[in-house]
């Protein structure tokens, strides 16, 4: 039978110290290691193992996360394929822009998934650290998107523009321009269409008179 393997940061936790020391005491008591992704997984004594506590459920947000991270790193490949010509530094803004309705991140945070990604797969892309240790990359709730999303509607339909040439300027569907249309009317937006010239008026919450 297969004994079990844990991080360091789980036996810390069940022998009262740090992963530093945890990390010592393998290598100078020849713990058996087995590497999974960028992390090292130890079997430690018996006497440790059973202080071992069972893994908590997988966090949902954190999930989220890496799923973000991985749409980023493909998102940043696609950008360099079509446009090889910029450079990866101008691909890094280019991709860092695109990505900042849904997800914040820095260049330097995409180039360390990149290379994760690249020498480890999708493991290389798994939250290592528990608990907010540095900064970490900031995820926007979709309902605060799809605000954002909708005022660039409401700033093209005030331009001008008709509704059909809107979603093909933004790539979106009818339909997702029709809810974001209901979304800009629960915002307090008045919108009005006048059929003669097929145009939408459309007046923010702030310039509306008293």
């Amino acid at each position: 039978m297969t004994k079990p393997s844990f991080p360091a940061s789980a036996l810390a936790a069940a022998a009262g110290s740090c992963a530093n020391t945890i990390h010592r005491r393998a290598a100078a008591e020849h713990w058996q290691k087995r590497p999974q992704g960028v992390r090292i997984f130890y079997v430690p004594p018996p006497s440790l193992a059973s202080k071992i506590k069972p893994a908590a459920p997988y966090d949902p947000a954190q999930l989220d996360r890496e799923l973000l991270r991985a749409a980023a790193v493909c998102g940043f490949r696609r950008i360099l394929a079509s446009h090889p010509h910029w450079g990866t530094a101008a691909c890094y803004q280019q991709c860092v822009r695109e990505f900042k309705p849904l997800f914040r991140f820095s260049e330097r945070a995409l180039r360390m998934w990149v290379v994760a990604a690249a020498q480890h797969g999708l493991r290389g892309l798994v939250e290592q650290r528990k608990g907010r240790c540095g900064r970490k990359a900031r995820t926007r709730p979709m309902h605060a998107y799809r605000i954002t999303r909708a005022r660039e509607i409401a700033r093209h339909l005030q331009s001008g523009l008709t509704l059909g040439r809107v979603a093909k300027v933004m790539q979106l569907g009818e339909q997702t321009v029709s809810r974001d249309l209901k979304l800009l009317k629960s915002l307090g937006y008045t919108l009005t269409f006048s059929a003669a010239t097929r145009r939408w008026t459309v007046t923010p919450p702030k310039e509306r008179n008293p």
